[in-house]
């Protein structure tokens, strides 16, 4: 079921629900998810009390929720304000929310969201789309801020010894504020937990390569899992990682990255297309080439580079009327000639020779046994 609501003090929000569950976004600001949880118990995500609202200006506001940002983390690029009002449509199952073109940055972010009708679970599509004037280096960064007072668990890689394990089988990334002796942190043989601590203000965080494409946070007595997918040919930001937590004193977040790739302009294609047929036709050319038959001559000697050196020599400096077309026609004569009665004998190695004019190219190759092409 979908409908329009006040929520967390904005007065245009959409709210779709089945049964059990509810996920409210925001279209006054973002895009923003504002709340996921079971209908009538507690929000899984942070909301900023600071922030409720709030709209417009130039300032970038935390606000909570989740949120799509660009990785690496870059100032100011990856905290583009997000405070104007969204486009959204809504076909029966998919809420499509799009937000306005970053103007510092020519990028486009959408979030495609799906509710299932029988199941507590929600899709989340995160969409980037470069409609600036070049190609930009990102990765997608789907990022969760969390209700306080929970904890965080990323699982270990499946534990494994002897000569079957001798390479790593997962990175883990520190920053420099991070702590591995923080009380927050536990370092479990199944699970790397976090905790969320309210007395606690100091920041920390982790990034972690997950292979087994989950997290979860535990709220109270009700837990939400996150997947995500893992692609092992993927390069992934921050020293290969595709799952991070940041704590603080207010909330933590739960991210999980993209690959790290190169995003075209969108009129990219455009552009591909020709060059894509003009290969496609060269292609063709040469495939109907290797169709024709082969002309064999014998291979070449000293006579003919004497030969070929004096035409070229007559042909550049030659310049009487009659002398010049009798040089351009009798030399080659005289050198096809040669070969009509005398052949390369054969040495049992293979001879390649090549000769070049201007942007003119040419490849005769003698075989081993003495056949020449």
């Amino acid at each position: 079921m979908q409908e329009n609501i006040q929520f967390g003090g904005w007065p245009n929000c959409i709210r779709l629900s089945n049964k059990e569950s509810e996920i409210i976004v925001t279209t006054d600001i973002g895009s923003r998810v504002a709340r996921f949880g079971f209908i009538g118990k507690q929000n899984f995500f942070y909301l900023s009390p600071d922030d409720s609202g709030k709209t417009g200006g130039e300032a970038w506001r935390i606000y909570g929720g989740h949120r799509l940002w660009l990785a690496p983390e870059q100032i100011p690029r990856s905290y583009y304000p997000d405070n104007s009002r969204v486009n959204y449509s809504y076909n029966g199952q998919t809420l499509t929310l799009t937000q306005e073109k970053e103007v510092t940055t020519g990028i486009i972010k959408q979030l495609e969201i799906t509710l299932s009708a029988h199941k507590n679970e929600v899709t989340v599509l995160h969409r980037v789309i470069n409609d600036g004037p070049g190609a930009i280096e990102l990765s997608i960064w789907a990022l969760s801020a969390m209700a306080a007072g929970g904890c965080a668990i990323i699982p270990q890689e499946p534990y494994g010894e002897g000569d079957d394990f001798l390479l790593p089988s997962r990175s883990l990334a520190l920053w420099q504020y991070t702590k591995m002796n923080d009380p927050r942190w536990i370092w479990g043989d199944r699970y790397i937990q976090a905790k969320q601590d309210t007395a606690i203000v100091s920041e920390q965080k982790i990034g972690a390569l997950n292979k087994q494409g989950w997290v979860a946070y535990r709220l109270g007595n009700e837990m939400l899992i996150k997947q995500f997918p893992f692609d092992a040919e993927a390069v992934y930001p921050d020293f290969g990682c595709n799952n991070e937590v940041y704590i603080n004193g207010k909330f933590l977040e739960i991210e999980t990255l993209g690959p790290l790739v190169t995003l075209l302009p969108a009129f990219a294609p455009l552009l591909l297309w020709p060059a894509a047929s003009l290969v496609t036709v060269s292609n063709l050319c040469i495939m109907w080439c290797t169709s024709l038959p082969v002309f064999t001559f014998h291979g070449i000697t000293g006579w003919d580079m004497s030969f070929f050196l004096l035409f070229m020599i007559c042909m550049t400096f030659l310049r009487h009327r009659v002398l010049l077309p009798v040089a351009a026609v009798l030399i080659p004569v005289i050198a096809v000639s040669l070969h009509l009665y005398t052949a390369t004998a054969a040495d049992g190695r293979l001879h390649i020779t090549m000769l070049s004019v201007g942007q003119a190219e040419s490849m005769l190759v003698q075989l081993p046994d003495g056949s020449t092409m």
